[in-house]
């Protein structure tokens, strides 16, 4: 994971995920080393009282299918899927994340 200050009194920490622990193209399943890296982020995001915003992103070759018919339907169910893990896994109240669906952006 990618750690960086977020603000300039460094209260509100971000990470980035790298393209290996991505998911698979045109999926929105958690795979095993994403599953563990988003247990570890949420397990410190519970002490935190700021929001967590999940964003769910597609990968560079997107093809539409009847399941993801475009790229913010696939980046959506990509970020609920990652929220789904951080919420099942840790403290975290639900009131404190929030998912969106960026497509290719």
């Amino acid at each position: 994971m990618y750690w960086s200050a977020a603000t300039a009194d460094r209260t509100r920490p971000s990470c980035r995920m790298t393209w290996r622990w991505s998911f698979a193209p045109g999926s929105a399943a958690v795979g095993p080393v994403l599953r563990e890296r988003l247990i570890e982020l949420a397990e410190i995001s519970e002490h935190y009282s700021n929001l967590v915003v999940v964003e769910g992103h597609t990968d560079d070759g997107f093809a539409p299918s009847s399941r993801y018919p475009d790229p913010e339907t696939l980046s959506l169910a990509r970020a609920a899927a990652a929220a789904d893990v951080m919420l099942a896994n840790s403290a975290m109240s639900p009131l404190m994340l929030q998912i969106a669906g960026l497509g290719s952006k």
